[in-house]
């Protein structure tokens, strides 16, 4: 019970996103909506999580990631193991439905509505696997059609992170020594929705991320370099590489160790470089959330 707990072990809501990777804007939605979270507070109000609270977290997540709705979740964690229902993939096809029928019209209002939406509800990985990696397969297809709503969405998802991104910084500053700083940004014929999601999963964890979202050159990530000096960059590039950029990627990796590369350009072209080559953004994640701030 919560009023058993030391107060010395309690920490606030930062602290429970960052162990958990769940967005603070998250974590107040599934208290005040669901009533799945009851924090204690201190005397100014400011929240306060035990070590059950993690617990709890990781359990919604559980349930969420088998298709279960947030909605119903406060039910199911009454449940025991035995009494759970098995996946059920339909609030994940629904969710795909709803974002292609607003794609499909163009209609940025709504389609922005249902992807906040479903952000505010579900943590960004969840989404991630559930919704947009699906979806965004659907859509490989080289046809006019699904070009233009891969595209659509991809503008969509842009202005999303971008907005997320501004309000996880607007409380901290530009850089950091005691935590991660990251630029992040890619190279040409590269889908930035990947990138995307990488960028909210790392502010989700109280990574400094800025997005340059524009397609780059190789040797301009040593001109970002000299003034960003309190960051690394990563540079997502897939595709096949030619000699020329081969070599070039080689120099860059050499001259800065700050700098990173991640996908299939620089694991087809034999780039090795450790703990500078990363093949996938999932790799390059884990790797840096496990290094110290």
């Amino acid at each position: 019970m919560k009023d058993a707990v030391n107060i010395d072990d309690l920490f606030p809501i930062r602290e429970l996103s960052a162990r958990t990777q769940v967005n603070t804007v998250t974590i107040r939605a599934w208290e005040r909506r669901y009533g799945l979270l009851t924090p204690m507070r201190t005397d100014k109000g400011h929240r306060l999580y035990s070590e059950d609270d993690v617990k709890k977290v990781e359990k919604i997540l559980s349930l969420i990631a088998r298709g279960v709705s947030v909605g119903k979740v406060k039910a199911m964690l009454k449940q025991t193991p035995s009494d759970e229902s098995k996946q059920d993939m339909t609030l994940w096809q629904h969710a795909i439905t709803q974002i292609q029928m607003a794609s499909q019209t163009y209609q940025s209002h709504q389609l922005e509505k249902v992807i906040a939406d479903y952000f505010v509800n579900y943590p960004v990985q969840v989404c991630h696997k559930n919704v947009f990696e699906p979806l965004f397969s659907l859509l490989q297809k080289e046809e006019a059609g699904n070009r233009a709503q891969r595209a659509f969405i991809e503008s969509e998802l842009l202005a999303y992170t971008l907005r997320r991104l501004k309000n996880s910084q607007a409380d901290k500053p530009k850089s950091s020594p005691d935590g991660h700083n990251l630029v992040v940004t890619l190279g040409d014929n590269t889908a930035i929705w990947p990138l995307l999601f990488l960028c909210l999963e790392l502010a989700d964890a109280n990574v400094n991320v800025q997005l340059i979202n524009q397609t780059i050159t190789l040797d301009s990530l040593i001109e970002i370099r000299k003034e960003k000096q309190a960051y690394q960059v990563l540079f997502y590039q897939d595709g096949v590489w030619g000699q020329e950029q081969k070599q070039l990627a080689q120099e860059v990796l050499a001259q800065d160790q700050n700098i990173v590369i991640c996908g299939t350009a620089a694991i087809i072209s034999q780039i090795v470089a450790q703990n500078q080559v990363f093949s996938a953004l999932s790799e390059f994640s884990q790797y840096l959330l496990k290094q110290p701030a």
